[in-house]
């Protein structure tokens, strides 16, 4: 099963659908993300901003995974979040994640805009 979510995150990735690291922040910000997916390995600080971040603007997220892992699926080197900016990838991988029982907080909600001006 942990193979099929990072397997995912990087089909994200590839069609574009994926911020990573300060991009990730941004797309949390900018109310573009649908999921945040925050290493289990980031510093605390890191931790809470991101928390903070992800519940101010309404952003469902999870802890999950660790530094490297994160990267790697992603074809990057260690990145301590992932926003996933596309409601349908991050529908399926919250399936995938509470498969796991990983889990999550905030809902999975529609943006204002429609999800193809969410890029």
């Amino acid at each position: 099963m942990t193979d099929r979510i990072y397997t995912l995150l990087g089909l994200a990735q590839k069609a574009g659908r994926i911020s990573a690291g300060e991009m990730a922040q941004q797309a949390v910000k900018d109310r573009k993300a649908h999921l945040l997916i925050i290493a289990g390995d980031a510093s605390g600080n890191t931790r809470e901003k991101l928390v903070r971040m992800a519940e101010n603007a309404g952003v469902s997220w999870a802890l999950y995974g660790d530094m490297e892992s994160l990267g790697h699926a992603v074809g990057k080197a260690d990145r301590a979040c992932l926003a996933v900016r596309d409601r349908g990838f991050a529908a399926s991988l919250r399936g995938l994640l509470e498969g796991q029982g990983v889990e999550l907080h905030g809902e999975l909600r529609r943006h204002r805009n429609k999800d193809r001006h969410n890029v």
